[in-house]
């Protein structure tokens, strides 16, 4: 079985080689390693390979950029990859990673995860506790655009708002423990969102029972933003934590954020679509909808031969025009 499995590996060596003379990469300007090692992957989707009891990031540099779908914690693996970044964790990219055999999460060192946990990468799991949520909910916004959040016990808060001269108007809150109040969880409302998108991951969830995006960075423990889909303008919660603390609050504002609640009494956008095509003559072009939290109106537009139709649904689901 072994000398089946180093057969496979030199054919598929030198199909990698022929490849990168070939012209996919230019061998002489490519530092190229190969590593053995287990795999370990965090919460966020991140793989790292486990060599000599240290972790390194593997940054998926494939073509397909899926080679590490199939992998699972403590699978003995084979990396080719380029010069690896001597941070903590080290980090590189990784060109091909081929299985070598089946592992567990018992042949990752302890030590390797309990560093990894203690930065953020790994769900700390110790804790059981639960949160003192007997305050009444904090409320922001108005009939037009809202959303309410609980905060417990040892925790606080402050209101965020835009600024008068602001093109786009907004308001949120920052919520932080109490031992580290210059470390936040930000929720905010928002006409307009956006984000770069280089070295971006994007993940769908689901917070407080409504569906989301959320963006996380290479080189992040933990997400960066994340977007609800589907709402009358932008509800985001940004990260602006580190992975220490991530690691030791995760599953408290986890709780926090599932008590969130949006835009209450407002029609979200699929139900405001559907009674506008009800009442549309032509072809919906989705580029040009929008809702506005100054008078609580969706705008869809339909497009018909030379002829364009703007039909405006009301918050609460009323044909305006």
């Amino acid at each position: 079985m072994k000398k089946k499995v180093l057969i496979v590996i030199a054919v598929l060596l030198a199909v990698f080689i022929a490849g990168i003379t070939a012209g996919t990469l230019l061998i002489n300007s490519l530092t190229l390693g190969i590593h053995t090692g287990v795999v370990l992957k965090s919460d966020n989707g991140t793989c790292f390979l486990v060599s000599h009891n240290s972790p390194i990031r593997l940054c998926d540099y494939s073509q397909e950029g899926r080679q590490y779908d199939h992998l699972s914690d403590g699978d003995k693996i084979l990396v080719f990859h380029n010069g690896i970044n001597e941070s903590y964790p080290a980090s590189t990219f990784s060109y091909l990673t081929i299985k070598l055999d089946d592992g567990s999460i018992e042949d990752v060192p302890q030590g390797v995860i309990d560093s990894l946990t203690q930065l953020g990468w790994i769900e700390n799991t110790d804790y059981t506790g639960g949160l003192d949520f007997s305050s009444e909910p904090v409320r922001l916004g108005d009939e037009n655009a809202n959303f309410s959040i609980s905060i417990p016990e040892g925790w606080s808060f402050e209101k965020t708002e835009a600024s008068p001269l602001a093109p786009v108007q907004g308001f949120g809150i920052s919520i932080y423990h109490n031992s580290s109040p210059e470390r936040t969880v930000t929720v905010e409302f928002t006409e307009s969102f956006g984000v770069c998108g280089t070295g971006l991951r994007t993940e769908d969830v689901e917070i407080g029972g409504y569906k989301a995006c959320k963006g996380i960075y290479d080189g992040s423990p933990s997400f960066s933003y994340i977007v609800f889909e589907d709402t009358p303008g932008f509800y985001v919660i940004h990260n602006n934590t580190d992975g220490e603390w991530w690691a030791q609050h995760k599953n408290e504002i986890t709780q926090i954020l599932g008590t969130l609640k949006i835009a209450d009494s407002i029609i979200f956008h699929d139900e405001a679509l559907e009674i506008a095509k009800a009442d549309a003559r032509g072809e919906y072009i989705a580029e040009y909808n929008e809702y506005s939290a100054e008078d609580g109106i969706w705008s869809f537009t339909f497009e018909a031969e030379e002829t364009t139709q703007i039909i405006k649904i009301g918050k609460n689901g009323q044909i305006i025009s």
